[in-house]
C-alpha cells in the first residue's frame, strides 16, 4: 500500500482541508532520510489532523510507540478527546503531575502532591498504590493509574514539563516524539536547566537563607560560592535524614535540587560568562540560568526518542529555530504550509498607538491609553474580547483608571483556569485583563471578537540573561517578540468563518513590522 493510500485510511476526517494530504506525505517521506522534520503551519491549517494521521500510521504500520507534547493541560485534553476513540485501536493517554488528582488515601480531601505518601516522613503502604505499573482492584491511585496507563500507551500524551521532569525515571524511550506548539521548546528547557531559589521554601525546609545583600549580588563568581554552601546543606539532609524527619515529598525535592546544584555548579565553573543572575526580591526568588539552552534541547528532551516532529504556527525563521535547539541545518526537513484562513480580512490588526511604553515614556503615554480603550471597549458593546497587557503592572494600571464593569482578571494559573471557563460559558460582554494568555486557549467565535495588544511584548531587558542573549544574537529578541504577536493575533480567530479585530496601541509596534524578520503574511493583516 502506497502512502497515498495509507493517508487516506488513517486521515481523522471525511475530508482534508487545504495542502494537509501533501504535508502528510511529505513529512512521512522526509523520515524516511531525517530524524528532524519541522512542520511551519499557519492558523487554521489543522495541525492536529495531521500529528494524529502520522501517529496512527506509525502506530498501527510500523509498530511504533510515541510522545504527544504539548505546552499546557488544556491542549492535553483538546488532543485526547479528539484521539480517544478511533477505529485503528491506538491506545491514547494523558499523563499528567500528582496535583491534578485527588488523594483517595486523604479521603479526596488534598491532590497527590500532598497525598498520605508524599506527607509521610517514613515508607508508606498505601491501599490505593499500584502494583508494578497496574492499578489494585479497588481502582488504586488516580495519579498512578493515569500514568501506567500512559506509559503502556502507544501515544502518551504529555506537556513538556511532565517529560522533562520524569524521563527516564519510569517513561522509556520510544520511536517518535511529535511536539506541537514546538517554539515553547527553547523556553520548557531553560526552565528545567536554569536554578531558582525560593527563600521561603529553602528556609522552611533546610534553614537556608537569603539576605538582602544576596540580592544585590549579581556576580556569578559569588553564586557559586553560596551554591556550594547550599550544596552542603543539602547533603547533611539527605544523609542525616533521621535527625530532620523530612516528609518523602521534602526529601525528594531536596535530593533534585541538590543533584541540579551539583551540575550547574560544574557548569558554571567551566564557562561563567555563560551564566546570569536574575535576583527577584520582591518574589523573594534568585534565578540562575545560561545564556541559551542549545546545549541542552537534544540531551534532555530529544535523545527520548528516534524520530521527532515539530510543529508549529509561529516558527518566525526557520535557520534561527534549528539552531536554538542545538541543531545542523543540514540534519533538519522543513515543512510549510500557509494559514488557509483570510487573517486580513477577518483577523486584521489596527494600529490605535499612543506613545512608547518603555520604561522612560510609559508614565507620558499611560494616559493616552485609557480613553482610547474606553473608545475600543464601547466600539465593541456586547462583545467579548482580551486586553492583553505583557505585565501586572500594566494590568492593574488599565484596572484602575479604564472606566467600566466588564473587566475580569486572575492572580494564578489556577484562577485563570477557572476565570477562562467562566468566561466562555457567560453571556455578559466581559473583557479578560490579561498578561499571560498569549498561546495555549481556544476561544473561538463569540468567545472572543476583539483583542487590544497594550504593549507590544519584547523580552524584559531588566533581566541579565536576556540582556546578554540579546547582545549576542539580536535576531532572538526581534524573532521572540514577533513570535508572542503572532500568537496572540491567532487566540481571536479559529476557524475560516471566524473573525476577531485586533487593535495595538504601543508605538514600538511600528518598527517591528519594519524589521526584515517580520514575515509578510504578518504585515499584510496591519490595515
Amino acid at each position: 500500500m502506497s502512502y497515498d493510500e495509507f493517508i487516506k485510511k488513517y486521515f481523522p476526517y471525511d475530508s482534508f482541508r487545504k495542502g494537509q494530504f501533501e504535508v502528510i506525505k511529505d513529512v512521512l517521506e522526509a523520515f524516511e532520510s531525517y530524524d528532524y522534520v519541522v512542520l511551519g503551519a499557519g492558523t487554521g491549517f489543522g495541525k492536529s489532523a495531521v500529528a494524529r494521521t502520522i501517529l496512527d500510521y506509525k502506530t498501527v504500520e510500523e509498530y511504533n510507540d510515541a510522545y504527544l507534547l504539548t505546552s499546557t493541560k488544556m491542549l492535553q485534553e483538546q488532543y485526547y478527546d479528539e484521539c480517544k476513540s478511533n477505529e485503528h485501536h491506538v491506545k491514547y493517554n494523558i499523563a499528567k503531575g500528582r496535583g491534578n488528582f485527588a488523594c483517595r488515601e486523604h479521603d479526596m480531601k488534598t491532590t497527590c502532591s500532598h497525598g498520605a505518601c508524599q506527607d509521610s516522613s517514613e515508607k508508606y503502604d498505601c491501599g490505593y498504590g499500584m502494583i508494578g505499573n497496574d492499578p489494585r482492584n479497588n481502582g488504586g491511585c488516580y495519579y498512578w493509574e493515569q500514568k501506567g496507563n500512559a506509559i503502556k500507551s502507544d501515544v502518551a500524551i504529555m506537556n513538556y514539563d511532565v517529560l522533562l521532569s520524569d524521563y527516564p525515571n519510569h517513561y522509556k524511550f520510544r520511536n517518535l516524539m511529535v511536539l506541537d506548539e514546538a517554539h515553547n521548546i527553547d523556553a520548557k528547557v531553560m526552565a528545567r536547566v536554569g536554578l531558582t531559589l525560593n527563600q521561603q521554601r529553602l528556609h522552611d525546609v533546610v534553614g537556608f537563607r537569603l539576605d538582602d545583600a544576596d540580592y544585590k549580588e549579581k556576580d556569578i563568581n559569588y553564586w557559586v560560592k553560596r551554591l556550594k554552601e547550599l550544596e552542603e546543606i543539602l547533603a547533611d539532609h539527605i544523609l542525616n535524614n533521621y535527625k530532620y524527619y523530612h516528609s518523602k515529598r521534602e526529601m525528594d525535592q531536596i535530593r533534585r535540587l541538590s543533584d541540579s546544584i551539583s551540575k550547574r555548579v560544574n557548569e558554571i565553573e567551566f564557562d561563567p560568562n555563560f551564566w546570569f543572575v536574575n535576583p527577584l526580591p520582591y518574589e523573594k526568588k534568585m534565578i540562575i540560568k545560561p545564556r541559551d539552552v542549545s546545549g541542552y534541547v537534544k540531551p534532555l528532551l530529544l535523545d527520548n526518542a528516534e524520530k521527532h516532529l515539530f510543529m508549529s504556527g509561529s516558527i518566525i525563521d526557520k535557520t534561527n529555530f534549528v539552531k536554538y535547539l542545538g541543531l545542523s541545518d543540514d540534519d533538519v526537513y522543513y515543512a510549510h504550509a500557509e494559514s488557509t484562513f483570510d487573517m486580513k480580512k477577518n483577523n486584521p490588526i489596527i494600529k490605535k498607538l499612543c506613545g512608547g511604553l518603555t520604561y522612560r515614556n510609559k508614565e507620558k503615554t499611560l494616559p493616552k491609553t485609557y480613553p482610547i480603550i474606553e473608545e475600543i471597549l464601547r466600539e465593541h458593546q456586547g462583545e467579548k474580547g482580551i486586553i492583553h497587557c505583557n505585565s501586572r503592572e500594566f494590568r492593574d494600571k488599565i484596572m484602575n483608571n479604564v472606566h467600566t464593569n466588564r473587566f475580569l482578571t486572575y492572580d494564578s494559573s489556577i484562577e485563570k483556569e477557572a476565570l477562562l471557563d467562566y468566561f466562555k460559558e457567560s453571556e455578559y460582554d466581559n473583557v479578560i485583563v490579561a498578561y499571560s494568555l498569549e498561546e495555549g486557549v481556544d476561544l473561538p467565535y463569540n468567545n472572543i471578537n476583539f483583542q487590544i495588544i497594550f504593549k507590544v511584548p519584547y523580552p524584559f531587558l531588566g533581566d541579565a540573561q536576556v540582556k546578554a542573549r540579546k547582545d549576542a544574537d539580536n535576531d532572538w529578541y526581534i524573532i521572540e517578540t514577533i513570535r508572542k504577536m503572532v500568537q496572540i493575533q491567532g487566540r481571536g480567530m479559529r476557524a475560516e468563518d471566524d473573525y476577531c479585530t485586533n487593535y495595538v496601541l504601543d508605538s514600538s509596534f511600528n518598527g517591528l513590522i519594519r524589521n526584515k524578520l517580520c514575515p509578510k503574511s504578518f504585515k499584510e493583516c496591519v490595515v
